[in-house]
This record gives structure tokens, C-alpha cells and sequence, in this order.
């Protein structure tokens, strides 16, 4: 079902639940608003799910995490969502979730993302979110590299938000990930030594932070540009910027 880019307007009903062979939904660019139904559930063969765009509102429903055992991509950027279900185990090949754009506030109100066993690639930029470094995100899995589809590239973006405090050194246990994006946070404290253990980084940036320390003198992040850690963090030092004192 693809109804991209109208001018739907309303709730969703219902009834789209019982579309039990539905395998791609596409509702992306209308005005579509409310909160999503719990009878999303029960679409058990859905494989991709676009919803971005929109103006659902509200948490998404604990029945959407039941039996949605196919679905593989997950779009809610731009809407006015404010949380996940704590549970999301039973999303056996979840792999992607956008959720940019969105008043979730706090990292606790989509810590049920860290129960799905193969997530690898997280969007949560401008989400407002605000105090510590959500502790969900060092629970993350690291799926076998093996399990990812050819469309997900393992990466976790936090970017523009108000997330205070240290990175935690524990992030360093997600070998697989590819992208890292902090910028624009409130973050402080190093870049500790366990970050060696990402060597398969392609994307990293922390700049506009309040970082402060050596940058650790192994591949890969000696070889970053130095906009992946400033402007912003003047206490940072060390290649690519310049040598600590």
C-alpha cells in the first residue's frame, strides 16, 4: 500500500489491522494524526513500515510490539511521538528505527528499543532528549554482521539533543557499528580508550560538545577530520587536532 505524499488527514483506523497479508506500508508526507492503533499488531507479515511525516502522536502501543515478527524497518521520523513499548523482543528482525524529530524528551522513554535482538541502526537526532547518556544504548545487541540486511549500515545517531554527561566507555562493546553521531549534545568528560575497540567506524563526530582529554591515538580516530570533533570541545587534543601539552 503506498500513499506517499497526499493530504490525508485524520486518525488511522482501526481496521488496518486486519490487512493480515499487508508486507509494505507506505504513508509518508500527509497529515495524518492521533495515535497509532493498537490493531497495528496484528500485522504480522508487514516488512516495511513508513509513517514519517505525519502527525501521530502519543506512545506507540504495546500490542504494535507483539507479533510484528517480519518487520524489518520502522519510519516514525517527524511526527509527535513520545515513546516506544518497554518491550520490543518479539520484533525478532527489527533492524532500522528512524524516530528523528520526535518530543521523546528522555532516553528512558524508548529504552524498550534495546529488547530487540537485532537493531543496528538507531535514529534519534532532534528528539529533545535530555539529562544522562541514555543507558539503553550500552544494552544495545551486536548482531552477527551475517544478520544485517545489505540495507541497514549499523549506527547509532544521538546528534541535537541536550544529552549530558560522559559517554559511556561501554559503547566500545558494539563492534559491528559503523556510525557514531553525537554532535550538538551537552557531553563532557573523554573520549575513553575502550572507543578502540570500534574499528570498523566510518562515521564518528562529537563536535559542539564540551569534551575534554587526549583523543585516543589509534585507527580509526586519528584518522577522522577534525570537524568529527570540533568546533566545539576546546579541551580535546591530540590527532587530528593539536598535540596535548
Amino acid at each position: 500500500m503506498d500513499l506517499r505524499s497526499n493530504s490525508l488527514s485524520g486518525p488511522l483506523p482501526s481496521s488496518f489491522g486486519m490487512m493480515s497479508n499487508l508486507r509494505n506500508l507506505h504513508l509518508y508526507g500527509n497529515k495524518i494524526s492521533g495515535a497509532i492503533p493498537p490493531s497495528f499488531g496484528l500485522l504480522s507479515q508487514l516488512y516495511n513500515c513508513d509513517l514519517s511525516n505525519n502527525r501521530f502522536s502519543g506512545r506507540i502501543p504495546d500490542a504494535f510490539a507483539f507479533d510484528l515478527k517480519s518487520l524489518l524497518n520502522l519510519y516514525l521520523n517527524d511526527n509527535e511521538i513520545t515513546g516506544l513499548p518497554k518491550d520490543t523482543r518479539n520484533l525478532t528482525r527489527l533492524q532500522w528505527i528512524d524516530l528523528s524529530n520526535n518530543p521523546l524528551m528522555t532516553g528512558d522513554s524508548v529504552q524498550g528499543i534495546a529488547t530487540a535482538p537485532l537493531i543496528s541502526q538507531i535514529e534519534m537526532s532532534s528528539c529533545k532528549i535530555s539529562g544522562p547518556f541514555p543507558a539503553w544504548a550500552s544494552r544495545l545487541p551486536n548482531p552477527d554482521m551475517t544478520l544485517i540486511s545489505d540495507e541497514v549500515t549499523p549506527s547509532l545517531n544521538l546528534a541535537n539533543n541536550a544529552i549530558s554527561g560522559s559517554i559511556p566507555s561501554a559503547l566500545g562493546k558494539l563492534t559491528n557499528l559503523e556510525g557514531l553521531s553525537l554532535q550538538n549534545n551537552r557531553l563532557t568528560g573523554p573520549i575513553t580508550a575502550a572507543f578502540a575497540k570500534l574499528q570498523g567506524l566510518r562515521g564518528f563526530n562529537v563536535s559542539y560538545n564540551q569534551l575534554s582529554g587526549k583523543i585516543p591515538q589509534v585507527s580509526p580516530f586519528t584518522t577522522f577530520d577534525k570537524s568529527a570533533y570540533q568546533p566545539g570541545n576546546p579541551g580535546l587534543c591530540g590527532l587530528p587536532l593539536t598535540p596535548c601539552k
